[in-house]
């Protein structure tokens, strides 16, 4: 009995530690506490089957990657998706440079794995991971007023 009382104390250690505890396992945490800049869940977007809304409908994604997960604020914040892609990797990374350029977005190598777009104002930050095949996009928007409902 004391083995098995050991093991759910670990189980339950573990659940706390990854955030997967039962709600009831400790105090309610607000949402704005809990993402910040969120006032609430209603602010937030997640979809796995379509770009988040404010994503610029003027860059270009090539047809070799594929959502992942689209998520972030719908009126102000960053937003970040996640793709995976197929084939090789230098053909993805000259894929998505060579799209956006054509789309007059400017870009910069920083890295081996890691590009930076911009057009105007607009910065677009390209993460590849080579051995998993994927790619995170970090929108960083500028400061201003941003109106969700004209984007869906």
């Amino acid at each position: 009995m004391k083995l098995r009382a050991a093991l759910a104390s670990l189980a339950m250690l573990g659940a706390l530690v990854i955030g997967t505890a039962p709600a009831a396992a400790g105090p309610r945490v607000p949402a704005a506490e809990a993402r910040p800049g969120a006032g609430s869940y209603a602010d937030t977007f997640s979809s796995r089957r379509r770009l988040h809304p404010r994503f610029p409908a003027d860059f270009p994604i090539p047809a070799i990657f594929v959502l992942e997960h689209s998520t972030g604020g719908l009126r102000r914040g960053d937003i970040t998706l996640r793709f995976r892609f197929r084939g090789d990797p230098i053909e993805a990374v000259v894929a998505l440079r060579d799209a956006a350029r054509s789309a007059g977005w400017s870009s910069q190598e920083e890295s081996s794995y890691r590009l930076i777009f911009q057009k105007g104002p607009r910065t677009i930050a390209a993460w590849f991971g080579f051995p998993s095949r994927s790619l995170v996009l970090d929108l960083r928007e500028p400061a201003g007023p941003a109106d969700a409902a004209h984007h869906m």
